[in-house]
């Protein structure tokens, strides 16, 4: 299985598609709500897509579409692969606003997370026309699914499944060794999974139907069976329909506060140059990790946040720079005022960042206290040919899904072993082709919400982007200079 946060620019097949539902209008009959209540599809979210491929080889997309963001009340827009084309329909979500802010949506680590294994409140299904497939919310008109659908509930009732695949984090408060999983949020350090969550509900029958949605439903004789809105050719059809989808498992993308990408990483790198008493004057320590890459060990030092008499200041871990283990391991601060670390890729080594570079990017960010500067968090590395390399994070829930999906699909028995693995993978990789080391990361690493930067010079006072080339012609890998 594959479980990823991607966007619509890296899914060039479902282009043609996504622009067509753009342009898709409610249909005004049948409605329990006025027109103006809808938020319309051109509202899609295309730059944060959840995409869940399982064994089958299918895969389905989890849109977010925007609506007010002062409200609780969220939609989903789901697209379910088929072998003709695609099943689309909407998810619309109104929770009840105790449970909402309830306990049961805290995580053991104190994080906010949206647990649809305890949700509560309303749900109606909708066609990418708005038309009422099903829905639990009373005050809504009773669904209408049964103009096209093969399966009639003529009983007293009927139950609507639905399957979700979440991202879990496992910890041992509730005393067991192993662990027990619930919802990731941005402070959790693992062990990381996934795990299918099925929330069901009943509903009154007298001859009304319905038919699945995103998951499975009890009363389907045909569990491949999806209801929506048919897409052929990237075309969507008129009305309700069904089509079988072989994966109908599909994320959720609730109104969670998501770090998106600041824009301004080349003026936060300049600025750890400055040399007033407030910033950390990072220069004279790279100068000096410069002089160790020729020794045969790894050594770094990292970079703190303090807060005093109203004014934020940046300094370097007091103990100084610290000597390694290995050629290719060295400490890390990771805490609530850690923000930043640079460490030598010495003679020998491969002179870009490591899988587990990458780990600890993710540890340290998620460490940092929200009191402080998030994007302000960067990793650096200091290279025996004199190259010197900076990350930054454009997207924090982008990077942490595929950390956690790239341990959860790693071999080994235990988080160690799998860092070490994904290591290995990266770096035989990199042996491959020593004189490609930028664009096999940027390749490796695409999806994974980061940014990555070369110094132009010894002094730091300026900086390239590093980006792939989208053009065949030319090197595979563009430099944009930060000034």
């Amino acid at each position: 299985m594959s479980y990823k946060v991607t966007s619509l620019e890296k899914l060039t097949k479902l282009q043609p598609t996504i622009e067509n539902v753009k342009r898709i209008a409610p249909k005004t009959s049948d409605l329990a709500r006025n027109f103006s209540d809808f938020v319309p599809l051109e509202n899609i979210n295309t730059d944060n897509i959840i995409q869940y491929t399982d064994s089958t080889g299918y895969s389905t997309y989890t849109f977010k579409i925007i609506g007010d963001e002062n409200s609780i009340n969220f939609e989903n827009f789901h697209l379910l692969e088929t072998d003709e084309g695609f099943i689309g329909y909407i998810l619309s979500y109104e929770p009840d606003e105790d449970w909402y802010y309830s306990e049961s949506n805290f995580t053991p680590e104190g994080d906010w997370v949206f647990n649809i294994a305890t949700y509560q409140g309303y749900l109606t299904k909708y066609s990418l026309e708005r038309e009422v497939i099903w829905s639990s919310n009373p005050n809504m008109q009773n669904p209408i699914a049964n103009r096209n659908q093969s399966i009639t509930y003529n009983r007293a009732s009927f139950t609507i499944c639905t399957i979700f695949v979440i991202s879990t984090c496992s910890n041992i408060y509730s005393g067991n060794p192993y662990g027990y999983a619930h919802p990731m949020g941005p402070n959790c350090e693992g062990p990381y999974g996934f795990m299918d969550v099925e929330t069901c509900t009943t509903y009154s029958g007298g001859g009304s139907s319905g038919g699945n949605n995103g998951g499975s439903s009890g009363d389907n004789d045909d569990d491949c069976d999806t209801t929506g809105t048919r897409i052929v050719q990237d075309l969507p059809l008129d009305g309700i329909d069904s089509g079988c989808t072989p994966n109908d498992n599909t994320g959720i993308l609730p109104p969670v506060e998501e770090t998106e990408e600041d824009l301004d990483h080349c003026e936060k790198l300049l600025a750890l140059n400055l040399t007033d008493s407030l910033s950390v004057n990072i220069v004279p320590y790279i100068d000096s990790l410069r002089t160790k890459t020729s020794l045969d060990k790894e050594y770094s030092i990292s970079f703190q946040k303090k807060y005093n008499y109203g004014e934020f200041y940046s300094l370097p871990d007091p103990v100084g720079i610290r000597e390694g283990q290995t050629t290719t391991s060295s400490s890390i601060r990771i805490g609530s005022t850690w923000f930043g670390q640079a460490h030598t890729h010495p003679d020998g080594t491969h002179y870009m960042f490591s899988w587990n570079d990458i780990n600890k990017l993710n540890m340290m960010y998620k460490g940092l206290n929200d009191f402080f500067d998030k994007n302000e968090v960067f990793m650096m590395i200091v290279n025996h040919d004199g190259t010197v390399y900076a990350l930054k994070i454009n997207n924090a829930n982008a990077l942490n899904t595929e950390v956690t999906n790239d341990l959860f699909n790693a071999e080994g028995n235990s988080l160690n072993e799998k860092v070490i693995n994904l290591n290995l993978e990266i770096q035989n990789e990199f042996e491959e082709d020593e004189f490609n080391l930028e664009h096999i990361f940027l390749k490796r690493f695409e999806d994974f919400g980061l940014a990555i930067y070369k110094a132009a010079n010894n002094s730091l006072s300026n900086w390239n982007k590093l980006e792939l080339n989208p053009n065949l012609l030319g090197p595979n890998v563009i430099e944009i200079p930060c000034n």
